[in-house]
């Protein structure tokens, strides 16, 4: 085989250039595979997304039907015990005042729009319930009237014995 005098230099012009076009289709390779997977990555952020989507709304759906249901278990304006929220608050902090919470009976009374709470404690609590001047059963009578006032009702709390 006879080589020209150029030769030499013509073949590694040519390998330059295909080394050169092999790195220009590697490169575009990697661009057309790194898009491909960022349009991947998308569809799957995409469709994680309307999954958590479907999931919030039934749960919303799900809330609003428990919800619905409780709605219709409260009883109506007319049937509700006037003065019902001050006399629970009472009792509860009667209860907590004294040493034996199995002594205290709470009782209302209604005439009209005022409610005259009756709290029946043991001799020993009474003063528990009543305290240093009187400090104790003023706090609680505030926060009866406040809790009868959510329900437009004067309130009033008295100790027996």
């Amino acid at each position: 085989m006879t080589t020209e005098p150029g030769a030499p230099d013509q073949a590694e012009e040519v390998l330059a250039e295909l080394e050169d076009e092999r790195v220009e289709m590697e490169a575009e390779l990697d661009e057309a595979l790194e898009a491909e997977t960022e349009a991947e990555l998308e569809a799957e952020i995409e469709d994680e997304l309307e999954l958590e989507d479907e999931l919030e709304l039934e749960v919303e759906e799900a809330v609003e039907a428990e919800y619905e249901d409780d709605v219709e278990e409260v009883a109506g304006p007319g049937n509700r015990v006037v003065g019902g929220t001050p006399h629970a608050v009472v009792e509860h902090l009667a209860r907590s005042l004294v040493d034996d919470s199995d002594g205290v009976s709470v009782d209302l009374q209604e005439r009209g729009g005022n409610v005259t709470i009756l709290i029946h404690a043991n001799p020993g609590d009474v003063g528990r319930l009543i305290g240093r001047r009187g400090r104790v059963i003023q706090a609680v009578r505030q926060v009866a009237r406040a809790a009868g006032a959510v329900e437009g009702v004067t309130t009033t709390v008295d100790v027996v014995e």
